[in-house]
């Protein structure tokens, strides 16, 4: 944290019970310790149920921990929820956009609720409007969205108040490639010029490349709490790919590999395999009459690495495969998909 920055989120020790479907009772978090400080953006990631949610709820006094605390903008999370609720901006997962409400009347809803109006109102309408792209759509119905619209229309209602902090639940899934990149974008924007604290959850590893901090969680524990270069290299020397050997499919291939020991994980790139092994592991013997070539990690692999050493070694008797014949293949050069003149048009938008 630097000089000119000003710490947004203190989270200590924090754990959140929940009871299993037997009754039993569980850590959703489990003793997350974290800090996030003004024009930093930190990604939250982890597989579904790693507890990403449950945290995110936490920091905005939604939810009560059951122990350790958490302070946000220098306000208790428990005493001070409703305070803290006021001052920051959240879009949950399903964010509540009024789908019968226009654009421009769903931001002026949000705008009222959070005493923004006159001059302020317009022009940070402007602002928003004009960084997101949907001043075109102001008049639609937000129910007439895309998802990747819908997406931005609820950042800008959670922006509306020139928050110092944001918190944001997922906000790419479903959401196109391209949606998603500019939803980043924004974010970085915000970050840098305003100084606004973001904290993201997400499932997807490439986003990792758009934040300052990675936060890693499993099983409500958080792994790690890192630069994402440090996360890539610790699959340092670990990729190789290997080619599919003939009259085997990929898929089988790919799960022949995965049953070896010492294999961390097997991803099929074409006619290839993308595996990630230990450089020094026996394994990588057996590999050498498939003409193995080494790779740069990405997110992905140091992601993987780390789990692997959460869990227990897979066993070494998991049943290959057989091999089948290779699935019928179109002839080079058939046709297999043909559009022509296509054309869509959702009221006067094509």
């Amino acid at each position: 944290m630097n000089a000119d920055s000003r710490l947004l989120i203190d989270c200590r020790n924090v754990r959140k019970m929940f009871p299993d479907p037997a009754g039993v009772p569980f850590a959703a978090v489990d003793g997350v310790s974290f800090r996030l400080s003004s024009g930093e953006i930190v990604g939250l990631l982890g597989p579904d149920g790693a507890g990403k949610t449950t945290l995110i709820r936490l920091i905005t006094g939604l939810m009560k921990p059951h122990e350790g605390s958490i302070s946000v903008l220098n306000l208790d999370s428990v005493k001070k929820s409703r305070a803290i609720q006021s001052s920051i901006g959240y879009m949950p997962q399903k964010f509540g956009l009024y789908e019968d409400l226009t654009v421009r009347e769903n931001m002026e809803l949000y705008a009222r609720m959070h005493g923004v109006s006159g001059q302020d109102r317009e022009k940070r309408f402007r602002s928003l409007l004009s960084m997101t792209s949907l001043e075109r759509f102001t008049g639609r119905l937000a129910g007439k969205l895309s998802g990747g619209m819908k997406q931005k229309l609820g950042l800008c209602c959670s922006l509306i108040s020139s928050p110092p902090l944001i918190l944001l639940d997922e906000p790419t899934v479903g959401v196109d490639p391209l949606s998603r990149r500019e939803l980043w974008n924004i974010l970085g924007q915000f970050s840098h010029e305003e100084g606004v604290g973001v904290l993201v959850s997400t499932s997807y590893m490439d986003e990792s490349a758009y934040c300052n901090r990675t936060l890693i969680m499993y099983q409500g524990r958080l792994l790690v709490d890192a630069l994402p270069a440090d996360v890539i290299a610790r699959a340092e020397g670990m990729c190789v790919t290997v080619q599919t050997p003939e009259k085997i499919n990929t898929r089988q291939f790919q799960s022949r590999l995965a049953s070896m020991p010492g294999i961390i994980n097997a991803t099929p790139q074409g006619g290839t395999v993308r595996i990630i092994l230990p450089p020094d592991h026996p394994t990588r013997q057996k590999l050498e009459e498939y003409h193995p070539q080494p790779g740069s990690p990405d997110f992905s692999d140091g992601f993987m690495t780390l789990l692997a050493e959460q869990t227990d070694p897979a066993p070494e008797d998991i049943p290959v495969p057989e091999g089948k014949p290779l699935p019928e293949q179109a002839a080079e050069g058939d046709v297999v998909i043909r559009v022509t003149d296509l054309v869509r048009r959702f009221g006067n938008f094509t």
